[in-house]
Formats: structure tokens, C-alpha cells, sequence
């Protein structure tokens, strides 16, 4: 026998149908809207964009637009080699006196400029030259070369048994020549310890210079001869000399 086929049932019976429902999209993982700034310059526009909510005064707005246009018109004076130059600096800090001092951004200037920030800005270049040489060891690097671990380098650059040279966002810098067969561990902390309280870079300075204590040689020569007993004198003189002219 045939099954009677199933009853159909009427309207007010059958399931309203379902309606798709729109859901806003999340906004989980998105980024804070970036502020805008927009203004004009004589021949082009300038539009900066800083991530999240930028809350600056009237007075601090009208700065930055002006700040941002000064720069912009003069960026393209400066030569590619000077650019480069500027990068290098450690610090954003540095890097705007350094740029603030250069004749080719601001020609009209140079006659103006206070011959001690000239002298400060190529202090500073130098400091980044000497920061960006392959002698110059990340935190990393010296802890290999010492066979210890990165926190026992820190240790013992706490301890004043290391020279370390601050690089701004980059970290430090170990000279490698402190790590040396003749220079490494006594030798070193001798000469350390008769420089201590002087400033890093100055203690640098000590180290490569060539010194009339030593006949014009520079202290790492006479160390890398064994001579600690000689360097370490030249220090204490050195570190006389510095401390007395503060």
C-alpha cells in the first residue's frame, strides 16, 4: 500500500521565516584613528599623519605647522651624504641640532651660529661615526666574544670592568679592543679603576688618544706590550688633569 502522502500544513502553522541580521563589524584589533594635519606651502601642501589622538594647544599646532614647513623647504638643500649623516644620530635630539647647524639648510645662518653648538654639533658626528664602525659591539656581540651571557655583561659594565658607549635607541656599544688577550680582564680594570668618575665617552677618549705620558703612544698600544704599570700612571695623571679643569 502507498503511504499517504504528509498533510501539508496551512500558513498560520509554518515557521515565520528568519531575517539575516546585519552586525556592525568589530572594531577589535584596529588601530586608533590617526590624526591629520593639513596645510599649504608655497608650491606643494604638506599633510602629517601621527598615530592615535594628537592633543596639542593653538599654540603648539601653529608651531608644528611651521616647524614642518621650515623643514620640509630645506631638506632638499641638504646633499645626500649630510642626510645620511644626520641618520646616523643616536637621538632625535641630536639629530635636530645637528640638522639646525648645517650650512647647507640654513646658508643664512652660518654667520650666526654660536661657534660652541658648531663645535657640539661635529662632537656629535663624530660621536656617530666612531657608534656605527665594526668595532663597535652590540650587547649581544660582546657577550659572545666574553663567552657570558648578555645580563653578565651588564653586570660588569655596573661594576665599572667595562667600557660601554651609549647609542640613543640602538643600546650600547662595546669597543671590541677591551676584549683583547693583553687588554682583557686586570689589565683593563686596573687602568678602570684609576679613570673611574670620569665620563664614558672621555675614558674613550683616554684609551685612543695618543698621550705625551707615553711618549705620544696611545694607552692601548702599551697595554697591547703589557705595560699596564705605565698605562695605568698615564691614567692617574689624565684623570687629574680632567677632574681638575671641572
Amino acid at each position: 500500500m502507498k503511504k499517504a502522502a504528509a498533510a501539508k500544513k496551512p500558513a498560520s502553522m509554518r515557521s515565520p521565516a528568519r531575517k539575516a541580521v546585519r552586525r556592525p563589524p568589530s572594531r577589535q584589533g584596529k588601530s586608533p584613528a590617526a590624526s591629520i594635519i593639513r596645510f599649504g606651502l608655497p608650491g606643494q601642501a604638506v599633510t602629517v599623519g601621527v598615530e592615535g589622538p594628537l592633543k596639542l594647544r593653538p599654540a603648539g599646532r601653529a608651531l608644528l605647522e611651521r616647524l614642518t614647513g621650515a623643514v620640509v623647504a630645506r631638506i632638499g638643500r641638504v646633499p645626500e651624504r649630510t642626510a645620511l649623516d644626520l641618520l646616523k644620530q643616536g637621538t632625535d635630539a641630536e639629530m635636530m641640532v645637528s640638522f639646525a647647524t648645517t650650512t647647507e639648510a640654513f646658508p643664512e645662518s652660518g654667520a650666526h651660529v654660536d661657534p660652541l653648538a658648531k663645535a657640539r654639533a661635529r662632537g656629535i658626528g663624530l660621536r656617530q661615526r666612531i657608534l656605527a664602525r665594526d668595532d663597535m659591539l652590540t650587547l649581544a656581540q660582546a657577550a659572545q666574544a666574553l663567552g657570558l651571557t648578555p645580563p653578565a655583561v651588564n653586570d660588569r659594565f655596573r661594576a665599572g670592568r667595562l667600557i660601554a658607549l651609549e647609542a640613543g635607541a640602538r643600546g650600547r656599544r662595546y669597543p671590541a679592543w677591551q676584549f683583547e688577550d693583553e687588554i682583557a680582564g686586570a689589565p683593563l680594570g686596573a687602568v678602570l679603576q684609576a679613570l673611574k668618575g670620569l665620563d664614558l665617552w672621555t675614558v674613550y677618549r683616554f684609551f685612543t688618544t695618543p698621550d705625551a705620558a707615553l711618549e705620544d703612544e696611545t694607552p692601548l698600544d702599551v697595554l697591547r706590550r703589557g705595560e699596564v704599570e705605565a698605562a695605568v700612571e698615564a691614567a692617574k695623571l689624565f684623570a687629574s688633569a680632567e677632574q681638575g679643569g671641572h
